[in-house]
């Protein structure tokens, strides 16, 4: 999205930038700037240790909140028609459904079409590291 073009602009745009200062100038000044441009951004994040949300985990943090508020059988009728559900919302719906003995929700088996494999490969870059994060938990 927008995050990801402004990115790729500004590093094609101060690569290009820098590299002409570097020939003009001399590398050690460049390198300083960077130094500079590194410090410059720890302290404008610096604010964002305090957010409760971005801090780190701990044994008593849940993930209470974080499925969308959709109906396990909503959940389970977009499965059935291959739509994307996030592997993190399946995950803490099967975990609050196994917690009072329902089974789990389930996605559907079987061929899917070109454009489905080329949407969820898309969108399974979260999912992958989820389930790795959730593993790393587990085996800790």
């Amino acid at each position: 999205g927008i995050n990801n073009a402004i990115f790729k602009f500004s590093a094609a745009v101060f690569q290009l930038l820098l590299g002409i200062l570097a020939d003009s100038q001399g590398v050690i000044l460049v390198l300083w700037i960077c130094v500079g441009i590194s410090f410059f951004a720890a302290l404008v994040n610096l604010p964002l240790i305090r957010h409760p949300r971005l801090g780190t985990l701990t044994d008593n943090d849940s993930d209470e909140g974080t499925v969308a508020s959709l109906d396990d059988d909503i959940i389970q009728e977009q499965l059935d028609k291959a739509e994307y559900v996030p592997f993190k919302d399946m995950y803490a719906i099967n975990e609050t459904r196994a917690a009072v003995g329902l089974p789990f929700l389930e996605s559907r088996f079987g061929e899917y079409s070109r454009e489905h494999v080329d949407t969820f490969s898309s969108l399974s870059g979260d999912d992958l590291v989820f389930i790795r994060n959730k593993l790393e938990q587990r085996l800790a």
